[in-house]
């Protein structure tokens, strides 16, 4: 299976002159500034494709080692956008166990009725606005894990993701 590379504008204001569609696309401005903020904050990212076609948008590792899967959702309050939200989350989990599961959403009312022990969900603005935190830790593209847990099906772990 072939992953396409996730392209993002380096300035989120870019977006509509590449989707003419016309259509708002907030969910795409999101996940465009969670990256920067991954970029400024200085994580190695990535993104995982699953088996299923699923996909988390972002696989970070921080400045002190620890992973993170980042799932970015505009809303997440509709029962079936969480569930799919939550599903892509709970399945890289298997793949990558000691990484943390976080759904980011645009708002507090955009957040899930339900969030499963073991997810961490907030508003993109807030976690954007705590302090992450750091160490002395160096970081090299080679530390990203290059095998899913024992007993799972491979996923794509693209470093493809392009500005």
């Amino acid at each position: 299976m072939v992953s396409p590379r996730k392209a993002y504008p380096v300035d989120a204001g870019f977006i509509p002159v590449f989707d003419r569609t016309g259509r708002g696309n907030v969910g795409h401005a999101l996940e465009t500034a969670v990256l920067v903020e991954l970029e400024r904050r200085r994580c190695e990212v990535t993104y995982v494709r699953m088996p299923r076609n699923r996909e988390v948008d972002f696989l970070a590792r921080v400045d002190d080692g620890r992973l993170e899967l980042i799932q970015v959702c505009a809303d997440a309050s509709d029962g079936v956008t969480a569930a799919r939200e939550l599903r892509a989350l709970d399945e890289a989990g298997a793949l990558f166990p000691a990484a943390t599961k976080r759904l980011l959403t645009r708002n507090l009312r955009g957040l899930p009725a339900h969030v499963p022990d073991g997810v961490e969900a907030q508003p993109a603005y807030e976690w954007m606005l705590t302090p992450p935190r750091s160490s002395a830790r160096s970081m090299h593209s080679s530390d990203l894990p290059a095998a899913p847990a024992a007993g799972h099906a491979p996923a794509e772990v693209d470093s493809g993701l392009a500005y």
